[in-house]
C-alpha cells in the first residue's frame, strides 16, 4: 500500500474522532512551519519524500472558508513576496496574521516543492506557484 496524507490522516481521523488533524506530505527541501500544538509523525518515505502529522491546539473562533481566509490573508502574502528567507517569510506573516484572526490559532507552512495537505481544522488556505514560495495557512 502506498503512504499517502489521506491514508494517514485517516488513520488518526479515525483514532481522535474530536481532534484537529493536519497530514503533509512534501518533497525535501520541504521549507518551514510553525503551528500550535504537537507533531505525531515526521517519517522519510523515500529518499526525499516526507511526511508529518500534527495534532492542532483548538481554538474558540468558528470555521472560515477558503476564500474568506485567502482574503484577508492575500495583503500580508503579496507584500511578503519577495522575503526569500523562508523562516523570515513565515514569520512575518504569522505575526500578522494573528492579528488579523484573533479567534484562531494561525498555523502558517512554507513549501519549496511539491506537497499536499489533509486536515479537518477550522479553515485552511493555500497560496501555491504565486507571489514567492508556496504558503499554506491552517487555522484551529
Amino acid at each position: 500500500m502506498t503512504v499517502t496524507a489521506q491514508s494517514i490522516f485517516d488513520t488518526f481521523r479515525k483514532a481522535n474522532p474530536d481532534d484537529s488533524i493536519l497530514v503533509y506530505k512534501f518533497t525535501a527541501p520541504g521549507g518551514t512551519g510553525n503551528f500550535f500544538g504537537n507533531q505525531l509523525l515526521h517519517i522519510n518515505l523515500n529518499g526525499d519524500e516526507w511526511l508529518k502529522a500534527y495534532k492542532l491546539s483548538k481554538s474558540s473562533g468558528s470555521y472560515m472558508n477558503p476564500d474568506e481566509i485567502k482574503a484577508k490573508a492575500f495583503p500580508f502574502i503579496y507584500d511578503t513576496r519577495s522575503i526569500t528567507d523562508t523562516t523570515r517569510r513565515r514569520d512575518i506573516l504569522k505575526n500578522n496574521l494573528k492579528i488579523v484572526f484573533p479567534d484562531h490559532y494561525v498555523n502558517v507552512f512554507i513549501f519549496n516543492k511539491g506537497w499536499s495537505r489533509n486536515n479537518r481544522s477550522k479553515g485552511a488556505t493555500a497560496f501555491k506557484k504565486e507571489y514567492g514560495s508556496d504558503v499554506d495557512i491552517v487555522l484551529s
